[in-house]
């Protein structure tokens, strides 16, 4: 097997090799520090995509493995209560998979816990409103120093917080946010036999690529692309933009973003030695 990257493969390969290795991949409801049994608890945040989102619930469906997504309403890359992102959201719960809350504190909010857990309730009431089937559990969204204190914060009763002593101190916690660890240390965290309970935050747009990437460069670019290609849903509702690009903008043109952008980063860091 050559060097595994992120990339569809490479995600379908990583829990194949988890599941190889004795692991179960357990509901919220099910995990259990106390037990022996090797369990991981799959959560995806939703930062960029819904329709990437929607694509990694299949695979998680095809694999037979629990997952549990998290949607952002105060994103700033899509609209949550938009028609499309509720078809992603509605589809993805049609197949078995909880939708919590990715919360994003406003910043000005610092570390006041009663104005974070009057500002979650509003958020999560929000995202009810437009799903009622909202899963009672929330993920931070960039947490704050607030979130990462061992039994500093104290959520509202009734909703589950991914970063609480149950899910992030009594299992080992590991992301792939911004490609910071690589493929062979999130699979290593597997292989080593040191750890039986795992929270695994993957993110669909770290996955779903038109290329495999290794670096934080290619990830950009593959998150502008993303936008570009999920904003023609939009546009395709428009007569003149179909008048001029009834197919849509070619794969080859959406392509090109990545490139570029991983090479404007390699002149960047040219200049900088």
């Amino acid at each position: 097997m050559g060097p595994q990257t992120f990339s569809k493969k490479g995600y379908m390969n990583f829990i194949h090799i988890i599941l190889a290795e004795g692991y179960r991949f357990v509901t919220l409801e099910e995990f259990d520090h106390y037990s022996t049994k090797k369990q991981v608890i799959l959560r995806h945040d939703v930062d960029y995509s819904p329709q990437k989102a929607l694509e990694l619930a299949k695979i998680d469906h095809s694999l037979d493995v629990s997952s549990i997504f998290f949607f952002l309403v105060r994103g700033h890359w899509y609209n949550f209560f938009g028609h499309y992102a509720q078809k992603s959201v509605q589809e993805i719960h049609a197949m078995g998979f909880p939708i919590g809350l990715h919360y994003a504190p406003p910043p000005h909010m610092g570390d006041d816990q009663e104005k974070q857990r009057q500002q979650l309730l509003r958020d999560f009431s929000l995202m009810r409103s437009e799903f009622p089937h909202a899963y009672p559990a929330f993920s931070w969204h960039v947490p704050p120093p607030l979130a990462l204190h061992e039994g500093q914060f104290k959520a509202p009763d009734g909703l589950a917080d991914m970063y609480s002593e149950r899910f992030f101190y009594k299992a080992k916690y590991v992301s792939d946010s911004s490609l910071r660890n690589s493929y062979e240390y999130l699979i290593q965290i597997f292989l080593s036999g040191e750890n039986r309970k795992v929270q695994l935050v993957l993110h669909p747009v770290c996955w779903l690529v038109s290329r495999p990437m290794v670096s934080t460069a290619e990830l950009v670019g593959e998150i502008v692309r993303s936008l570009i290609s999920d904003g023609q849903f939009d546009l395709q509702e428009k007569t003149d933009y179909l008048k001029t690009f009834p197919l849509g903008l070619p794969s080859k043109v959406l392509d090109q973003i990545t490139a570029l952008i991983v090479n404007c980063a390699e002149k960047t860091a040219s200049l900088q030695k």
